[in-house]
């Protein structure tokens, strides 16, 4: 009897000690660590892991994101951690202006630094500030990336503009010529209404005005009285309306204004034409906006430039006078800036009628928001690469007691 114990006892060892040889060679159910994203195809392919921890860097996108949520889908628990990651975010959209640009909203904590790129490398970098940046590029790429720290955003810009043309309505004079004359340069398509005398007007292309053929409206002056309702209802169907501290007189402009002006300021004799903001020359009209109108741009603590939303359009007032000024006494490129900084007024309002055009490549604008929403909220690594199965101690645990218990037998009957 004692023998066939000792005999069953060795069997039990044997048996364990195979059925642990063979989960070795079976996929592992531990834990794995990885870097990036290098081993996503090796456990989407070869092995099944259980559970799987990555840390991301800056080459992760939108391929990584999904192929995580597919492995998690599949049964597979998956960590993350992206160490220095920024929560970045990242829209591209196309700027009205006939010479071609793309504007680029990134969102990141304050301080973190955002380096911007497209298809074919880096387009420029800044340090975060009131929540993000702000870029305008020159050219017109379909594609763009944001990173900060080690997650890259990635935009892709889905709307193409077809713009109408602008309608200058004010007295004939040095302001009123070279404010068409400059957008004309930049590429705008101008529609004029100069007040000459009482006999006549200087006219240029058409009078009606309609969103279907017009992105904007300029008043200079108070002589565009007569125009005011027409110009009301274009800009309560979507149209563009800019207008100066002079044509706020009317009142029917003055209700659409984003706020009232102060007094004016005169402009600095002679013009710096060496000053590094040409524009701190001009006479200014210091503008106090609405509680529901945004400061566009400020001299100091006084606002120069502020817009608001009127019915479906958007109204823009210019406190600064007489910029024909910068164009002609400025030095070096001050025409080049003069027509560039008329058009980026111009676009800030402009109505453009957008068409879609194919997106190239798959964009990931919010990284961590899409990571958190598809993995859950990052964690570190559990210490250790591996994660026994709860039945292999169990199996190591009667292949030693066995082994022990035999051993014991023979020792106690004599037996080597």
């Amino acid at each position: 009897m004692r023998s066939r114990v000792e005999g069953l006892l060795r069997v039990v060892a044997f048996g364990a000690l195979g059925a642990l040889l063979i989960a070795g060679e079976r996929p592992s159910g531990s834990g794995q660590q990885a870097s990036g994203s290098g081993q996503l195809r090796e456990w989407s392919t070869a092995s099944a892991p259980e559970r799987v921890h990555v840390t991301l860097d800056s080459g992760s996108n939108a391929v990584t994101t999904a192929w995580l949520g597919a492995l998690t889908d599949a049964g597979t628990e998956v960590g993350w951690r992206a160490p220095g990651a920024a929560p970045v975010a990242v829209v591209a959209d196309p700027v009205a202006d006939p010479a071609g640009a793309t504007r680029v909203l990134v969102a990141s904590p304050d301080g973190a630094w955002i380096h911007l790129g497209d298809a074919w490398g880096a387009l420029d970098s800044l340090r975060a500030s009131g929540g993000g940046g702000r870029f305008i590029i020159a050219s017109a790429p379909r594609f763009v990336v944001a990173r900060s720290g080690a997650l890259t955003a990635a935009s892709a810009v889905r709307d193409s503009l077809s713009l109408g043309r602008i309608m200058i309505v004010g007295h004939a004079g040095w302001e009123s010529k070279f404010v068409a004359a400059a957008l004309e340069e930049r590429g705008w398509r101008a529609d004029l209404r100069m007040a000459l005398s009482p006999r006549g007007d200087v006219l240029q292309g058409s009078s009606a005005l309609d969103t279907a053929t017009h992105a904007a409206v300029i008043v200079l002056d108070s002589s565009a009285a007569p125009r005011a309702p027409s110009i009301a209802r274009f800009v309560a169907q979507g149209g563009g309306l800019i207008m100066t501290p002079a044509a706020m007189a009317v009142p029917a402009f003055a209700a659409l204004s984003p706020g009232p002006a102060a007094a004016l300021l005169p402009a600095v004799e002679p013009f710096d034409t060496a000053f590094a903001g040409p524009r701190q020359s001009l006479a200014l009209s210091p503008l106090r906006p609405r509680a529901d109108a945004v400061a566009l741009e400020g001299r100091g603590a006084r606002v120069a430039v502020a817009a608001r939303r009127a019915g479906q359009g958007r109204v823009a007032v210019v406190g600064y006078e007489d910029t024909w000024r910068w164009r002609l006494a400025g030095a070096g490129d001050a025409p080049e800036a003069h027509r560039a900084w008329w058009s980026g007024i111009v676009a800030s309002v402009a109505h453009a009628a957008a068409s879609a055009v194919p997106v190239l490549a798959p964009a990931n604008e919010a990284p961590m928001a899409t990571l958190v929403g598809r993995l859950g909220r990052a964690s570190d690594p559990e210490p250790g690469a591996a994660r026994p199965r709860s039945w292999e101690p169990v199996l190591c645990a009667l292949l030693l007691v066995a082994l022990l218990a035999e051993w014991t037998s023979r020792r106690l009957r004599g037996r080597a």
